[in-house]
């Protein structure tokens, strides 16, 4: 009966060691976008944004930008990635690294891209803040205002982003150099398919608390059980 006992406590142990963690994945599309300086030939689209230098077209899935760059110039232009950045909902501007870059290097430079005329790259950018090392593997997370501890509120939460798609999306900032010249661009992104994801993640301070209570009663059980 001891045995018994203690064991199933220990089943509640393990049980106790992961919780479930729902998160909202939205794509985006462009809702607004310029330049600074003003460039000319400037067309916006929802998935698109062009003028007389390049033509960007992102897809975004949060929190990872895909992109693709044409250069529509009559001379090279260079991504300058250290100088791009990352801005969620809220106005935090975050670090980028784009494909090629191990997550281990996050935080070191990155060479500017170059992209001939009348040519294209395909990339990805990622904000520094999502990649996080977890039980021993690198992850790309969403940000905390996308997580939610239960389903139902996750679904709330996709029915009000429904009726008002500008409280969630992100805004890209992505310096090039033309000629010795900078411009920044500027896309802003507002929410248009939503879905629901979970996860279960391991809970550290669940557990240890558990196994705290679970050797406490147990210890109650051996003295019972043993007399002493």
């Amino acid at each position: 009966m001891k045995r018994f006992l203690i064991g199933i406590l220990l089943m509640i142990t393990l049980s106790g060691c992961y919780t479930t963690t729902y998160f909202v994945e939205c794509t985006h599309k462009i809702d607004e976008g310029y330049s600074n300086p003003k460039t000319n030939n400037q067309v916006i689209g929802e998935t698109s944004f062009t003028d007389e230098y390049l033509t960007i077209m992102p897809i975004s899935i949060d929190p990872i930008i895909n992109l693709t760059i044409w250069n529509n110039y009559t001379s090279s232009i260079r991504i300058l990635w250290d100088e791009a950045a990352y801005i969620d909902i809220t106005g935090n501007a975050y670090r980028v690294i784009h494909n090629g870059i191990k997550f281990t290097d996050k935080e070191k430079a990155q060479v500017a891209s170059t992209i001939p005329t009348d040519a294209k790259i395909e990339d990805c950018i990622i904000p520094v803040e999502s990649i996080e090392y977890i039980g021993g593997t690198w992850t790309i997370t969403p940000f905390e205002s996308y997580k939610f501890d239960n389903l139902a509120e996750a679904e709330d939460a996709v029915s009000i982003l429904k009726d008002d798609p500008s409280l969630i999306g992100c805004t890209l900032l992505l310096p090039i150099m033309v000629d010795d010249k900078k411009i920044e661009y500027t896309l802003h992104f507002n929410g248009d398919k939503y879905g629901i994801s979970s996860k279960e993640e391991y809970d550290k301070d669940t557990t240890e608390g558990l196994f705290g209570m679970v050797s406490a009663i147990s210890l109650v059980l051996l003295i019972v059980f043993t007399g002493l």
